[in-house]
């Protein structure tokens, strides 16, 4: 197994309502199905890599509940160790209910962010011991930005590379400090264009993230793939091609198995092209680390590529 990777981020458990109607205020309507499926960015992106191959620490926060002892439960099934994740006393874990409607898909989503806005920089030093040999940090913003900054500028004065997958992108943006210590920055069309309102040409934003210090930019384009932006220049690589169901998780997994590739010594050009098979296969099934795929799977199609 390759070097470790230290995922930090937000857990949610999800509670999906699936309707033939939305209803409106005051009225009960009756659902057509029901599941509960584990969620979060952070632990998408955790759950991801794993399942990649990958050597994953995860480093997170749960309530004191039932939600919180089945989250536990499902991290160690998969061996993605629990021993940096914290347990918030009197508070919930993360948690959303969404609507999905059965005749148009249209979505309507309430978060509880739950014991994720409660994971503090102090827990982040507690957890020293997770970076002694990393190789790799993921954050996203769906935990608090003073966690995020401190864990970055930490990262930084160990040398340690940044992934930095910004969603959801607060108003405001990040502060340049922040920014300056990512090595790795993986927006998607619409955050990119967030970070920038007044900036409507992609190819201009990613320079100027380049411009502050970030090594590599990565936009990820859905359907059409993803472009990196070095000091050398842009490099697109397609999508592979499938028929996509759904593609929830499908960011994650990009991110995730993005990681899982550099940390096992791949160029540029070959991490992405991994990264964006492990993500189409993931919209190829629904729901989002029900429909992540293993190592075994990508590599065949990979393998089926290149024949």
């Amino acid at each position: 197994m390759y070097g470790k990777i230290v995922v930090v981020g937000s857990t949610n458990t999800d509670f999906v309502f699936t309707t033939n109607k939305f209803p409106a205020p005051g009225e009960t309507v009756i659902g057509t199905s029901f599941n509960a499926t584990f969620g979060g960015k952070g632990a998408n992106q955790a759950v991801a890599a794993r399942l990649l191959g990958a050597n994953v620490l995860f480093i997170s926060a749960l309530g004191d509940d039932k939600i919180g002892t089945d989250t536990i439960q499902h991290f160690n099934n998969l061996s993605i160790s629990s021993e940096y994740i914290r347990i918030k006393e009197g508070i919930s874990s993360g948690t959303a209910c969404i609507l999905v409607n059965a005749d148009n898909g249209e979505n309507m989503i309430v978060v509880s962010q739950g014991a994720n806005g409660a994971l503090c920089p102090d827990d982040i030093v507690t957890a020293a011991p997770a970076f002694a040999d990393a190789c790799m940090i993921i954050l996203q913003a769906e935990i608090p930005i003073e966690t995020i900054e401190w864990t970055t500028q930490y990262a930084k004065r160990l040398n340690i590379p940044v992934l930095f997958n910004p969603a959801p992108v607060p108003k405001g943006g990040f502060s340049e400090e922040l920014l300056h210590c990512v090595s790795i920055f993986t927006p998607n069309e619409r955050e990119i264009t967030q970070l920038f309102p007044n900036i409507d040409d992609i190819d201009t934003a990613a320079r100027k993230l380049l411009d502050l210090g970030i090594e590599t930019v990565i936009v990820t384009r859905g359907r059409e793939g993803a472009s990196a932006y070095t000091a050398h220049g842009r490099l697109n690589i397609p999508a592979y091609p499938v028929q996509s169901i759904d593609t929830v998780g499908a960011g994650d997994t990009f991110t995730a198995a993005l990681a899982t590739a550099i940390v096992e010594g791949k160029e540029l050009a070959a991490a992405l092209e991994f990264a964006n098979t492990a993500a189409a296969l993931c919209t190829t099934k629904h729901g989002a680390q029900t429909s992540m795929p293993t190592r075994e799977e990508v590599n065949e199609k990979l393998l089926i590529t290149t024949l």
